[in-house]
């Protein structure tokens, strides 16, 4: 058996307490694969720089990817990224359905584990937006569900904008299970949470010591944690 500590993280640009403050929210989960939302590359709300590649420095995961969502000016970006302790290959963007909501895209991406072998991956940011999400939630459902059917394991980690039940979160909840379905702890707001944005769902593997940080406030979110047996 192989054990992976997966994380995933909406960290705001790190505008609140800095990039480094996330850094040090993340090494403390001393995860194995990291999904991040709301990353900039020198954006104009955030920090200058690479955010995604500079918290993967500090974590020493040799393995990142970022997509871009919004592309602003001057080369800045804005979007979402993956970062691992094991090789990545991307495999797909996929552009979600909008209509009046920034652009959002899915990352398929593949973990090539030493031992346990190939892992598909799925990482997103959902819309906030209600009239835009069941769409975009379809295409993550059809996705994760198709590659299911082939066969393979499959993670899927990010900021799903999801509290509830809709029918393309009850199609995956047939087959995935998430990390702290239990409790369902909340991960947003991180100054006073109450509702539960945040997900690690997976069709494979069992899903253990779900760890919300109810102590990180490096960003609106708290980060989601949880050790995958397979």
């Amino acid at each position: 058996m192989t054990t992976l500590r997966l994380t995933t993280y909406n960290i705001r640009l790190g505008i609140q307490l800095g990039v480094p403050a996330v850094a040090v929210a993340l090494d403390r989960l001393t995860p194995d694969l990291v999904a991040l939302q709301e990353v900039g590359q020198s954006w104009t709300m955030g920090p200058p720089g690479d955010t995604s590649t500079e918290i993967a420095a500090a974590l020493g995961h040799p393995h990142h990817i970022y997509v871009t969502a919004i592309w602003g000016e001057d080369g800045a970006n804005y979007g979402h990224a993956l970062m691992s302790a094991h090789p990545l290959e991307p495999i797909a963007y996929v552009d979600l359905p909008r209509a009046i909501d920034e652009p959002r895209v899915l990352l398929h991406a593949r973990l090539v584990h030493p031992i346990a072998g190939p892992v598909e991956v799925l990482s997103t940011h959902l819309s906030y937006k209600p009239s835009e999400r069941p769409a975009q939630g379809e295409v993550l459902a059809d996705l994760a569900l198709g590659l299911h059917a082939r066969g393979s394991r499959v993670l899927i980690l990010g900021d799903l904008n999801e509290e509830r039940s809709p029918p393309w979160m009850e199609r995956l909840r047939e087959v995935f299970h998430g990390a702290d379905d239990d409790l369902g702890r909340p991960t947003y707001p991180s100054s006073a949470p109450r509702i539960k944005l945040d997900y690690i769902l997976t069709n494979s593997g069992a899903l253990g010591d779900p760890i919300v940080t109810p102590d990180a406030k490096a960003s609106d979110h708290f980060p989601l944690s949880a050790k995958w047996d397979i």
